[in-house]
């Protein structure tokens, strides 16, 4: 009785190994590319060279970069945001993160240009 379970078990470990494990989300990727510590310039060479559109956006204290992968329509869009800060005597990535698509959308609103979105 064990014998099907474990097949079966094998066969579905398989079919997730090579259907489910596809491309890592845009965020685990940048991660993989960039670490924390790394110079701001460093990190928008290596992201902006896969992403489809950059923006940076400057805060008062930090300066937010926005990469833009995937999809081109303005509610679908990967983003991924690495805010840098001032370390070193330059600009030092603190945080790689991500947001869905409404709350990029009112965070910044002031920051992004429509016109790069197909829609």
């Amino acid at each position: 009785m064990k014998r099907p379970c474990v097949v079966f078990g094998l066969i579905v470990l398989v079919f997730l190994l090579v259907f489910g494990c596809g491309k890592p989300h845009s965020v685990e990727r940048a991660r993989e590319l960039v670490a924390i510590g790394d110079t701001r310039e460093k990190a928008i060479e290596i992201l902006s060279s896969e992403a489809w559109y950059y923006q940076p956006c400057e805060n008062w204290s930090s300066i937010d970069d926005l990469f833009f992968y995937g999809d081109h329509s303005y509610d679908n869009a990967d983003i991924v945001i690495v805010v840098s800060v001032p370390r070193d005597g330059g600009y030092r990535v603190d945080m790689i993160s991500s947001f869905e698509p409404n709350a990029w959308h009112t965070a910044y609103a002031n920051c992004i240009d429509r016109k790069r979105f197909e829609d």
